[in-house]
């Protein structure tokens, strides 16, 4: 699978290096499986613009495991695309440290899940 991470946040560099040495992954420029774009924000709360879709329940799901912090999902008028989610970190490094974690392991998801679809 072929992710583009953008974004010039702490968590969109954490994360870049996190998937490049667990190489589950290839973090890429052309032709991305998926986009996923990180924002810091002052916000008190996550939010995730995206759609209904394999990568936002996966995501979504593992985040929650790992925090308690609101979660606002965006559904209107941004991210169109099944496979581009956005999200926005409030600037605290516990909050940070669990999306970045939980962008991982729902990406592990997806991955697993394409895998045994190929696999029958």
């Amino acid at each position: 699978m072929r992710v583009k991470i953008h974004g010039e946040s702490m968590s969109a560099s954490a994360l870049k290096g996190l998937l490049q040495n667990h190489k589950l992954v290839s973090v890429v420029s052309l032709l991305p499986s998926y986009e996923i774009f990180l924002e810091d924000t002052d916000d008190k709360f996550i939010t995730f613009d995206s759609i209904d879709c394999t990568l936002e329940r996966e995501i979504l799901n593992s985040v929650r495991e790992l925090t308690s912090r609101e979660i606002v999902i965006k559904t209107q008028g941004g991210v169109q695309s099944d496979t581009q989610i956005r999200i926005f970190v409030p600037r605290d490094e516990d909050v940070q440290w669990a999306v970045e974690t939980g962008i991982y392991r729902g990406l592990d998801k997806v991955l697993r899940k394409k895998r045994s679809f190929w696999r029958g």
